[in-house]
């Protein structure tokens, strides 16, 4: 989850805020990884975090769920 201002939307009149974050949250990426029979591979866990943070910094960058999904990361 991506929390913060995205990059095109940022000013001068965001300083002092907190700093952007993304949260990943270890159950959701462990069963988005399993497979149909429920097993859980250390391939399939990097790829799903790798695809989950590459979909969070999209969104830090500016795109929306619609230009994410063009991409293959939605």
């Amino acid at each position: 989850m991506f929390t913060g201002v995205a990059l095109p939307e940022k000013s001068v009149q965001h300083s002092g805020m907190l700093p952007d974050v993304v949260t990943i949250y270890r159950l959701g990426i462990m069963e988005a990884a399993r497979d149909k029979w429920g097993r859980l591979s250390a391939a399939a866990l990097r790829e799903e975090i790798r695809i989950t943070l590459l979909h969070e910094l999209a969104h830090f960058h500016g795109l929306n769920e619609e230009e994410i999904e063009d991409l293959g990361y939605g």
